[in-house]
């Protein structure tokens, strides 16, 4: 209800400024940006999520936490991450595509840390505020992307790309799943989680030098 009324009182109205039928706005995901904005939110979350979803057996299982302070890591988490989507916010209203890079970057060098620290618990507990932080710092520059790129129909390409998040979450938990119980055991998500990180940090960088090439393309021809 708070956040209803918040949204009444913050969010200012805008008109529409025409309506197209549905097949004119499904065209917009024939564009190679549009494309990739949203498979760089399918891809470069998964490492997150697989955190997050293995949250509880990684404190408890790994570190060595008690399991009733999961709950107060879990807010520690929360706060860290209300924290990163402000910060997040403005770093991509600023330089949309260096923060996303350099978040992305830095959100694999604190999952990697997570991995070496994991039997230290004050250590942990300060890399889950920060992965918190880090990891949702990300999530405004992505949806930035897709608004930025799929001019012709945002809010269908918004809706697509909240679908993209929802895959990633599918596949964060099968990843984790192939670790826990394994021979390699649960301490490997936090590498696993890394490594797939870094391949959506991969997709960022290509989708913005393909982006560099289209426009200086476009100059070059007009």
């Amino acid at each position: 209800m708070v956040g209803v009324l918040l949204v009444l009182r913050l969010v200012p109205g805008r008109q529409s400024a025409g309506s197209t039928s549905a097949l004119a706005e499904l065209k917009v995901f024939r564009d190679r940006e549009v494309q990739l904005a949203i498979a760089i939110t399918a891809v470069a979350n998964i490492g997150l999520l697989t955190v997050f979803t293995f949250f509880a057996p990684l404190m408890t299982e790994v570190t060595g936490f008690a399991a009733d302070t999961v709950t107060i890591l879990l807010l520690v988490y929360g706060v860290g991450a209300t924290v990163g989507n402000l910060v997040g916010g403005r770093l991509a209203d600023r330089v949309l595509v260096k923060s996303q890079l350099g978040l992305l970057a830095l959100l694999v060098i604190t999952l990697v840390l997570m991995w070496v620290a994991s039997g230290s618990l004050v250590i942990t507990a300060v890399l889950v505020f920060v992965v918190g932080a880090v990891g949702f710092s990300v999530i405004p520059g992505m949806q930035l992307r897709v608004l930025t790129t799929a001019t012709a129909a945002p809010t269908l390409a918004i809706a697509v790309n909240a679908s993209a998040y929802q895959l990633a979450a599918a596949a964060a938990g099968w990843l984790g799943g192939q670790f826990i119980g394994g021979s390699l055991g649960a301490r490997a998500i936090y590498l696993a989680a890394a490594a797939v990180t870094l391949a959506g940090l991969g997709l960022t960088a290509y989708a913005s030098s393909n982006a560099r090439q289209r426009r200086a393309v476009s100059l070059f021809i007009g």
